[in-house]
Parts: C-alpha cells; sequence; structure tokens
C-alpha cells in the first residue's frame, strides 16, 4: 500500500494545511481589525475638518462687512474709539 493513499495521510496533511491557513490568515485578520480602527479614527478628523471648515466659511463671510470687524476687534482686541471709555470685566 502506497502511503498518500492511506486515510491517516490525507487527515494529517489537511490538518496541517489548515493551521498554515490559519497562521497565515491570522496575521491579516489581525490587519483588517487594525486597519478598520485606523478609518474610523480618520472619519472622526474628517469630520472635525469639516465643522473646522464651516466655521471658517461662516467667519470669512462675516470678516467681509466693516461693522462685524469693527465689533470683532473691540470685543477681542479690547480697541476703543476715540474719547471712549473701555470697562474689561475679567470672570
Amino acid at each position: 500500500m502506497e502511503w498518500y493513499r492511506s486515510k491517516r495521510f490525507w487527515v494529517v496533511a489537511v490538518i496541517i494545511a489548515v493551521v498554515i491557513m490559519f497562521f497565515l490568515s491570522g496575521r491579516y485578520v489581525m490587519e483588517c481589525f487594525r486597519l478598520r480602527r485606523d478609518i474610523a479614527a480618520l472619519t472622526k478628523e474628517v469630520e472635525a475638518c469639516r465643522k473646522k471648515i464651516a466655521e471658517d466659511s461662516t467667519m470669512l463671510e462675516n470678516l467681509r462687512y466693516d461693522e462685524y470687524i469693527e465689533a470683532y476687534a473691540r470685543e477681542h482686541y479690547n480697541l476703543q474709539k476715540k474719547n471712549e471709555t473701555v470697562y474689561i470685566l475679567k470672570d
């Protein structure tokens, strides 16, 4: 009887093949999980960037008007007009 025709040989060969395939594909499965985690993090970052772009676009649109620029300068840089007294209240 030839050795490759025995049932025991094929059972061992299939088990070895399955074990090898498990170890080879195990790395790819872990890589897939890592990539999915990275994709989720990047998706959150994209949403944060889109929100920032929307805020900046609104600010840019408002900066086209002199009244807004004047109010912004007074509020953020404590600027004042001539003959005007400004009181700064801190929390």
